[in-house]
């Protein structure tokens, strides 16, 4: 029996069915949270299928960055099935955009520099185009009046919007701007390494440390355009994520020795600082819906 407050978070009792799209993005959302729960668990397998040789922290590294894959996958399904006060599927949409053009950029310059398994960049490539091909024509031929044009004002007119409504959708939407800019600052490791006195680069573990804050750029996209379509279940999601799933994680990770004490201490600071941050404003949303209804009991 999940608990209630579980079955909040993902809608589980939502009042109108999921459309084609949402249905297929919550479905296909869960081939990240397998891939990445894999990776957690055994990354000798992953070292094994993408030729990366487990030297150095390649192992703990390939562990840790399958965290935010299962994360991001979670968020998609959260996402896929939560009600929005933003009609369409912008926020849905945008993740074909993220992955057709920012995942294939980063993919094509490991490429160009030879700097990752070819095995690794084949198997993203293929992962993330499928779905991203997937959901757009999903979208496109059972959405009524869909059109290239209107795929794109969707997705614009989302973000450019202010998040009126809940307090804790705007905190969503900060916490996605400032991430955004502070994760792809953090995919050149080297700033890492000298602030945080990491180990030296072995194998490919640079490649696979570098991953790990590009699937926080991808989050922080996430959190913008949710953000903007105001979603509460998604809201406490990344609460859950981040304070129940991402920090005691990447404590583990440090205890078995999987990656540096100080990156642990610096991610799960990170994390309990933005969980925290969501959360004050999630309570602020409960204050408000509690002097709602008792000015409407007058």
């Amino acid at each position: 029996m999940l608990p209630d407050w579980f079955k909040k978070m993902i809608s589980d009792n939502r009042p109108l069915p999921l459309t084609a799209t949402e249905r297929f993005t919550q479905w296909s959302s869960l081939a990240y949270v397998l891939v990445g729960i894999s990776m957690l668990l055994t990354s000798s397998l992953w070292g094994h299928i993408w030729n990366a040789e487990l030297v150095g922290r390649t192992a703990g590294y390939i562990r840790l960055t399958g965290l935010p894959l299962a994360v991001e996958g979670f968020l998609l399904v959260v996402a896929s099935r939560s009600l929005h006060n933003v009609p369409g599927h912008g926020h849905i949409n945008i993740t074909v955009v993220t992955r057709a053009v920012l995942v294939n950029l980063a993919l094509w310059k490991l490429l160009q520099t030879g700097v990752a398994p070819v095995c690794y960049l084949a198997f993203f490539a293929v992962l993330d185009n499928s779905l991203a091909a997937g959901i757009f024509l999903v979208w496109f031929f059972t959405e009524r009046g869909a059109t290239l044009s209107l795929f794109f004002k969707e997705i614009i007119s989302l973000l450019f919007r202010f998040p009126f409504g809940y307090w804790s959708s705007f905190a969503v939407l900060v916490a996605g701007i400032v991430q955004f800019p502070g994760a792809l600052y953090l995919k050149n490791v080297d700033r890492l390494r000298t602030a945080l006195s990491l180990d030296p680069s072995a194998g490919y573990s640079d490649v696979f440390l570098s991953m790990y804050f590009s699937l926080n750029v991808a989050h922080a996209v996430l959190y913008i355009f949710n953000g903007q379509a105001i979603s509460r279940s998604f809201n406490a999601s990344c609460v859950f994520c981040r304070v129940a799933i991402n920090a005691p994680a990447v404590f583990l990770l440090a205890v078995a020795n999987q990656v540096e004490t100080s990156l642990a201490v610096f991610l799960v600071c990170t994390d309990v600082l933005f969980g925290a941050f969501i959360l004050v404003f999630l309570f602020c949303d409960k204050e408000k819906d509690f002097q709602g209804e008792g000015e409407k009991s007058k």
